[in-house]
């Protein structure tokens, strides 16, 4: 039996090239995958691109400097970063040393905006968690020197909603309001709300109903000690001033 050598030599050279070929597409394809995260179909997801079926998650990891690893910039009215989630977080930063987000606005008006559209159940647009024991969960600094200028707001709709909850749960402090260019060194523990001013008044109360309520207590009369300064409404409604130690008057 006659061999085509030439044909064969042909067929296996070009078999070669084709093979080749598909060797280095598939190379460069698995490189473009591990960096973008392919779809079901292996097709890989370009910048620019829209797809639906995506099955896995695209991880980017700078471990060599202390460049920011995914910089976004819309020098117009969009935004920079849109986000969706119909089931879990939508963003989620985390960081070992530096900042796990930074967002700024340059003339917008808000530099995140987040917002929670289950109308029932318990949700949170922003979920804030700090474990440092001098760390922060939350810090809203405004650095305006004029003007209603607020470092953080919370408003409610609801008739029974709470516009702005601190709850010490180990019996700290609450919430802690202070007037003063330095912060206070001791604060007393058990506590719901403590004030502070340098060179006014620690708080002030405005109700057409009454300014101060004191709720009165189910004991018969004061307590046996207390601290200086203290008021105390018993069972009675009679009220109670405190001189110190067990040293108490009544008022009315």
């Amino acid at each position: 039996m006659t061999v085509d050598t030439a044909a064969r030599t042909r067929r296996g050279f070009l078999s070669m090239l084709a093979g080749a070929a598909a060797g280095a597409a598939a190379a460069s394809l698995a490189g473009v995958q591990r960096a973008l995260a392919a779809g079901s179909d292996g097709t890989p997801i370009a910048v620019g691109g829209d797809y639906g079926d995506a099955r896995s998650f695209t991880r980017i990891i700078n471990d060599t400097n202390s460049t920011t690893v995914l910089d976004l910039i819309n020098n117009q009215d969009g935004a920079a970063l849109q986000a969706y989630s119909y089931g879990g977080e939508v963003i989620r930063a985390e960081t070992w040393q530096g900042v796990g987000l930074d967002a700024r606005t340059v003339s917008g008006t808000t530099a995140i905006h987040a917002s929670a559209d289950k109308t029932s159940g318990a949700t949170f647009t922003i979920l804030s968690e700090a474990r440092s024991p001098g760390g922060v969960a939350v810090l809203g600094n405004n650095y305006a020197e004029s003007g209603n200028a607020q470092g953080v707001q919370g408003s409610t709709d609801s008739p029974k909603g709470l516009a702005t909850t601190g709850w010490a749960r180990a019996k700290g402090v609450g919430v802690v309001g202070v007037s003063s260019t330095t912060f206070p060194g001791s604060i007393p523990a058990n506590t719901g709300v403590y004030g502070h001013a340098a060179s006014g008044r620690g708080g002030v109360f405005v109700g057409t109903r009454s300014q101060v309520q004191l709720v009165p207590s189910t004991a018969a009369t004061h307590p046996t000690s207390g601290a200086k300064g203290d008021l105390f409404c018993d069972k009675s409604g009679r009220l109670w001033f405190c001189k110190g130690g067990s040293s108490w008057k009544q008022l009315a």
